[in-house]
């Protein structure tokens, strides 16, 4: 089962670099910070301007997801 919910996360990740996911921007402030979700984990990637999304968070559902986030972009 394991293997399984791996396997799907790194799916997801490659369809980021493929622009091959359902995305939303997070913060409207922060246009280019976008997220997707994989099932229990958030993954928050930067795109705008850039030529390959650079992924920053991939956050569990029950994490404290602002205050982690923000330990990243700080």
């Amino acid at each position: 089962m394991l293997t399984r919910y791996r396997d799907g996360l790194k799916d997801t990740l490659k369809a980021i670099a493929t622009d091959g996911v359902y995305k939303r921007t997070f913060l409207k402030t922060f246009p280019g910070l976008m997220v997707t979700k994989y099932k229990y984990h958030y993954i928050f990637y930067l795109k705008d301007n850039l030529s390959k999304p650079v992924i920053i968070g991939v956050i569990h559902e029950r994490r404290d997801i602002v205050s982690r986030l923000g330990e990243r972009l700080s």
